[in-house]
């Protein structure tokens, strides 16, 4: 499983300082277009609704192509190693990862869900990978449908406990579980169990 080292990951979150703005985002790389497009419906809704929102997108250009009539402000990605300051600094308030059911996505792991715990930001996540035993509603939302992402989506921008909630409780777990300092042995006794296989 991933895990992250947490010298390089958990830094100081910087919090959107601005009352008058929902900031909603996305960081992913360039393979993630048609899973925004297939979140759209939803993310039109909540404009709708809520017109001080602002969708933030780190990683694909092309996505500018595809907020025509949303507010946006897209951005290139950056060198992995300027990866986790850049993901700190986006002062999101909800962070989200749609995945379409593909065979592609499905061979997919849940590095997002992880980057959002560490990064503070409560999560609506697609149920592709991420409704996985163990994973609820204190690490994240869980979405199977347009009607759902529209639904968690304002939840999370309604009900700032929960946002809260989710934000303490998946960021502990994630610090308690997926610490690579305290997992590093598991990749130890992997190699280790291929070499007593060879013999």
């Amino acid at each position: 499983p991933n895990y992250m080292d947490m010298k390089r990951w958990d830094l100081p979150k910087h919090a959107n300082t601005n009352p008058n703005q929902i900031r909603i985002g996305y960081f992913g790389s360039i393979t993630h277009l048609e899973d925004i497009k297939m979140i759209l419906p939803a993310l039109h809704k909540i404009y709708k609704e809520f017109p001080n929102v602002m969708f933030v997108f780190v990683g694909d250009p092309r996505i500018v192509d595809l907020m025509e009539g949303l507010p946006s402000e897209v951005m290139m990605g950056v060198p992995f190693d300027g990866y986790p300051a850049k993901l700190h600094s986006l002062s999101l308030d909800i962070a989200i990862a749609p995945l379409r059911d593909s065979e592609f996505n499905k061979n997919k792991s849940n590095i997002k869900a992880l980057e959002m715990a560490i990064a503070k930001y409560p999560g609506v996540l697609s149920n592709t990978i991420y409704e996985e035993p163990g994973f609820h509603e204190n690490r994240g939302l869980i979405a199977h449908n347009i009607d759902e992402w529209y639904v968690n989506l304002k939840r999370l921008i309604l009900d700032k406990q929960l946002a809260k909630h989710i934000v303490d409780y998946a960021y502990k777990y994630t610090k308690d579980n997926y610490d690579l300092e305290k997992r590093i042995y598991k990749f130890n006794d992997a190699y280790n169990s291929l070499f007593d296989t060879a013999k």
